[in-house]
């Protein structure tokens, strides 16, 4: 059943609409605002349910909406307009995608997001056109009417209590918001369907642009349950890196490594050049690449003026602070704060001692997992034997220098080649047997601060060599440790003595290295891309973003 309100100003678009529409329905419910009779066009088609405004005025737009309280028996409702040309499976579509939402949805093609912070309802919108393709659905705050689909048994209203008209869609997802409805946004092609007018005289697009104060105050009543979006990028300060990024994420580590030897060095506050090091890009443009899929997040070489910027600390400007319509997030790495006074900060590890911090105790302060290696090459499957154990990483985080030759030395007498890949093939494990990430003995020391504070370092290293088939021989790191659930996980040493013994070990007991490639293979089911991306995709949505929500709900308050 569907439901159409029309005035006299739209005798030219309605015969469109209505012949459009009227043999996918069972019944019409055609409210006439301003009429003295059925539209020609309408007068005899006996699906038609004519409802006069003289027996119930005062309806407007919301006319279309009587069959609500009218009928008394569940039936699908689809909202329908004057201006608008339906395609010929337009109804088919509606209901074939309410169907699959198990029917409890509004689902529809022309809808809405709200910025935050908001000010006002003609502005402050992300607007989803009908003459632009949508390649796919998604949860919007607003749903236009003309184009709407639920179930009646679902959500029932009765416009009459609506104390206003002419605001019909924000009605409706105030009603649906009562009943734990989402709406969505349906994908679509071009000009489906196909608005036959617009910016018609007295269209309330148009007298919104002159006054939009009641429209506002509703939708700062949604915005106030939970509605609204927050602009959201991550800042990368290198315009030719943001211009250039590969559309697959695949390509990424192949890209940076490219890229990086290009630039020239850009100098950081603390004077080391940008090009020296991957981590800032693998935390912002690498998880940009992951998530732009998922969840609407931009990057940009600027910080946001309105917004929620994320960056990694070495892209923060030196005493730079947030304003009221800005939210700073700080990826925090093994190093101190950049920012005096970040909205939230992300560690790469539960383990930083940011976490026994004041901000912490303010509840701004997250962590999230890293990364596994970019286009990571497994170990060979043909290899048989242990001869050659590999370190990927820098050097800064492995044993003293005298230390890293000695292991050296004693590794060659038992026949076995230790290597330490250059950055470009770091994610080549084809030809290791086994990973060793051992630290000098003064990173465990409690004095030890910023890139030394073994606190602050991630479990990447255990992580990849899950991934890569290669058993980890590793110092007792915190956040190795957290991780740990078994002693096939990893093999924990902190002398070159007791390396090369676990060296030895897995060399000659094929029983044990075989048990630990498979413990590993299971282990990194928990850490794919896939399930990294929903951790943050879980941490903005339902923890950094209401912070967001609750600065800038202050910002709404203040204007309204």
């Amino acid at each position: 059943m569907a439901g159409l309100a029309t005035m006299p100003s739209r005798q030219a678009t309605f015969p469109v609409a209505f012949r459009s529409i009227i043999g996918q329905v069972d019944r019409l419910y055609l409210y006439l605002d301003g009429h003295t009779e059925v539209p020609e066009c309408a007068r005899s088609d006996r699906r038609v349910e004519p409802v006069f405004a003289a027996d119930l005025p005062g309806l407007a737009g919301a006319g279309k909406f009587i069959p609500l309280f009218r009928e008394t028996a569940p039936f699908l409702f689809a909202g329908i307009d004057d201006d608008i040309e339906y395609p010929d499976d337009h109804v088919a579509s509606l209901r074939a995608a309410l169907e699959a939402c198990g029917g409890r949805a509004v689902v529809g093609y022309h809808g809405c997001l709200f910025r935050i912070p908001f000010e006002s309802y003609y502005h402050d919108r992300v607007r989803y056109y009908f003459g632009r393709e949508v390649s796919q659905s998604r949860q919007v705050d607003v749903l236009g009417a003309n184009a709407v689909m639920f179930d009646t048994a679902k959500l029932r209203f009765d416009v009459r209590e609506w104390p206003g008209r002419n605001t019909s869609d924000l009605f409706l997802a105030i009603e649906a918001r009562k009943r734990g409805l989402p709406l969505i946004r349906l994908a679509r092609r071009t000009n489906f369907p196909r608005p036959i007018a617009s910016r018609q005289a007295d269209s309330i697009y148009l007298g919104m642009q002159r006054d939009d104060k009641r429209q506002t105050d509703l939708a700062k009543r949604l915005i106030a349950a939970g509605a609204g979006t927050v602009p959201m990028a991550f800042f990368c300060p290198v315009p030719v890196l943001v211009a250039t990024v590969p559309r697959d994420p695949a390509n990424y580590w192949q890209w940076i490594n490219g890229e990086l030897d290009k630039l020239p060095p850009i100098p950081r506050p603390d004077k080391i050049p940008l090009r020296s090091y991957h981590g800032p890009y693998g935390w912002s443009i690498q998880s940009w690449m992951y998530l732009r899929d998922e969840i609407d997040v931009h990057l940009l070489y600027q910080i946001l003026d309105v917004g929620m910027t994320l960056a990694h600390s070495d892209f923060w400007p030196k005493n730079i602070v947030a304003n009221e319509r800005q939210f700073f997030v700080e990826i925090k790495p093994d190093r101190n704060l950049k920012l005096a006074n970040p909205d939230a900060v992300i560690c790469q590890t539960a383990e930083d001692p940011l976490f026994d911090s004041e901000l912490a105790r303010q509840g701004r302060v997250f962590a999230v997992q890293n990364w596994p290696q970019n286009n990571l090459i497994r170990r060979n499957p043909q290899r048989r034997h242990v001869t050659t154990a590999c370190f990927h990483g820098n050097s800064a985080n492995l044993l003293t220098s005298a230390g890293i030759l000695q292991l050296r030395t004693r590794l060659q007498d038992a026949g076995i080649d230790f290597c330490m890949p250059a950055r470009p093939a770091w994610h080549d494990y084809s030809n290791c047997d086994v990973v060793v990430a051992v630290r000098r003995p003064e990173h465990f020391e409690h004095e030890m601060v910023g890139a030394f504070n073994v606190r602050t370092k991630p479990a990447a290293k255990l992580i990849n060599a899950w991934h890569a088939g290669v058993p980890a021989i590793l110092s007792p790191d915190p956040a190795y440790e957290r991780l740990r659930r078994s002693d096939l996980d990893y093999i924990t040493a902190t002398t070159v003595d007791e390396i090369v013994g676990a060296v030895r070990l897995l060399e000659q007991d094929h029983t044990l290295y075989q048990a630990m490639v498979e413990n590993g293979a299971r282990r990194a089911t928990d850490f794919t891309v896939k399930a990294v991306a929903q951790s943050w995709i879980e941490l903005l949505s339902e923890k950094i973003l209401p912070l967001a929500r609750e600065k800038f709900g202050a910002v709404c308050q203040s204007s309204g």
